[in-house]
């Protein structure tokens, strides 16, 4: 019969041996500072716990990242969103779009919108568009992550940051976790990032909503000009990468060929620009008349040695070459007015490829402002014919808007108003939980004035330095209503004929914490109708679930704090 000694050198040998066995794995998957860690944390546990303590601390995702799988820690704290009727803008427009705007931490945020734009019914998200446009991984951002570690030793498990390559990392992880949960089947995500990060976040992002479901890696010119204080190359664009929830469910907005022949600017070009350009009369044109419509045209000789023979123009010029088709199949072209001769129909053949035959859109990763020049005898003349906005252009928006730069490097209205448009339905949600200056908000109210459309916004922001109320909300309000929210004058404005986007408003909610311990059902019971009233708010179609386990579903990120 074993004793308690017996046990106790048993427990302390396997925790030996589990401590070494540590000290083996590669320095790849575990620096010196999350080995350190994680022996701390096999320190702490106990011969109940050890052996699912050890399997916890060296669990590894696929992609090569470490990433922790930690439970949610035992916080005692709910974090839920209460209206700042205070603060929320309202429209005096008797039919006006409402949207929303939720300060606080993001991770606390996605927690209530996991409550909220869920379908309790499906189980399917409810949110069809997310931009984000999270703190690129600089010094700051090292060290944000998830600030309670500082907060407590590492046998409360709480080791979420040290557990990944660095604390950005493990923030992002988190949070997209979350994020794909209320996207909708046909929805789709968008994360702008930079040169330092694209190629971690790729893999990351590849690994929680699948490779299936990439979409593109858009690359965007956020700089119209060279910085020559840069040693080697100057760095001019940034990434905006793209996926779907479910990428064959997933369609962008096409263009109505049906309608083509009565929309004369997409005759002419102009229907889309030359990032999604379905027509363009450079490409297509129909010199010949023919009946099935407009064409382009392509070479179709190769010399890799295939057949050389000869084939004859309508007007009896010949031309000997190695054609990529067999006589026979090309004899077939020609029957069927397939093969294009030129205007005089002697030159070398040339394929038709119908414009009715496109498969519905043609669009390209590369995002950037594009010019036309023309000239006018002495006079030269450069048109704008498609923005998507640079650095510069985004920071003097803002600055026409609040009066001063307040915020770092934002993102251009017209680069989000453009990954927008791209959904096929202006009747939407789309959801940003790095709202940072407010960017999307602006984008979606300029889009809906455009286009008539119903979009929804849903901005989340802390208010770090206060920018929550300076830049996002002031942003919003001065958008909203042509001045400043005490009346100052701003340089911005709409449009000539429409100033402001007064059909508008904004609901503002913060985020507050209740201290709730795991068995205080009566303390649960008087929160749960509160958060229904507040989650009506957000979303007057909410439903709530037969069973609300508020506990475990508003978990704060950090512990209860008494004031």
């Amino acid at each position: 019969m074993m004793t308690i000694n017996d046990n106790k050198l048993i427990f302390e040998q396997k925790k030996k041996q589990f401590i070494e066995r540590i000290d083996l794995i590669a320095k790849e998957s575990f620096n010196n500072e999350q080995k350190e860690t994680a022996k701390q944390i096999i320190e702490s546990a106990n011969e109940n716990n050890i052996d699912a303590v050890y399997q916890l601390v060296t669990q590894r995702v696929k992609t090569g990242f470490v990433f922790d799988a930690a439970p949610e820690v035992n916080h005692n704290c709910v974090a839920l969103i209460s209206e700042n009727e205070s603060l929320s803008i309202t429209s005096t427009e008797a039919v006006h779009n409402e949207h929303s705007l939720i300060i606080g931490e993001n991770y606390d945020t996605l927690k209530n919108l996991l409550c909220t734009y869920i379908n309790p019914s499906t189980g399917e998200g409810m949110i069809d568009i997310i931009y984000i446009d999270p703190p690129y991984n600089t010094e700051s951002a090292k060290k944000d992550g998830n600030d309670y570690k500082e907060e407590v030793e590492a046998a409360k498990f709480v080791y979420r940051d040290k557990y990944t390559r660095d604390g950005w990392l493990n923030m992002m992880n988190e949070r997209l976790k979350l994020a794909k949960k209320i996207l909708s089947n046909r929805g789709v995500i968008y994360i702008s990032i930079d040169d330092g990060e694209q190629g971690y976040l790729k893999v990351l992002c590849d690994e929680i909503f699948g490779e299936k479901n990439f979409i593109a890696n858009l690359i965007w010119k956020c700089r119209s000009s060279l910085y020559y204080t840069e040693p080697l190359i100057s760095i001019q664009t940034e990434y905006i990468l793209a996926y779907a929830k479910d990428k064959s469910k997933f369609s962008l907005k096409t263009f109505d060929k049906d309608n083509i022949d009565g929309d004369e600017k997409a005759l002419e070009g102009f229907f889309f620009n030359r990032v999604k350009k379905l027509y363009d009369d450079e490409d297509y044109s129909n010199n010949d008349n023919d009946p099935r419509g407009p064409y382009k045209t392509s070479g179709k000789v190769r010399n890799d040695g295939r057949p050389i023979y000869t084939v004859t123009s309508p007007t009896g010029v010949q031309h000997t070459a190695a054609w990529v088709y067999s006589p026979e199949v090309f004899q077939q072209l020609i029957d069927d007015n397939q093969i294009y001769w030129g205007v005089d129909g002697s030159a070398q053949p040339r394929k038709k490829s119908y414009f009715k035959d496109y498969i519905g859109k043609v669009s390209s990763n590369l995002l950037y402002d594009e010019f036309v020049i023309t000239k006018n005898g002495d006079k030269t003349k450069k048109e704008k014919i498609f923005e998507v906005g640079t650095t510069e252009s985004g920071t003097k928006e803002l600055k026409d808007i609040v009066g001063e730069n307040k915020f770092p490097y934002p993102k251009p209205v017209e680069l989000i108003k453009y990954l927008i448009s791209l959904y096929p339905v202006n009747d939407c949600t789309v959801l940003d939980f790095f709202a940072g200056s407010g960017t999307t908000g602006q984008s979606v109210m300029e889009l809906n004035e455009e286009d008539g459309g119903k979009r929804k916004f849903i901005l989340t922001t802390n208010n770090e330095n206060n920018i929550a109320n300076d830049v996002t909300l002031e942003r919003l309000f001065r958008v909203i209503h042509g001045k400043g929210s005490k009346g100052e004058h701003i340089s911005w404005k709409y449009s000539n004929t429409v100033p402001s986007l007064i059909n508008n408003s904004v609901r503002v909610f913060d985020v507050e914490y209740h201290e709730l311990q795991l068995y205080d059902f009566e303390k649960a019971n008087k929160l749960i109708p509160i958060a229904e009233i507040q989650f009506k708010k957000l979303n007057p179609n909410y439903k709530i679930k037969d069973r609300f386990d508020i506990y475990n579903e508003l978990a704060a990120l950090n512990p209860y704090k008494k004031v």
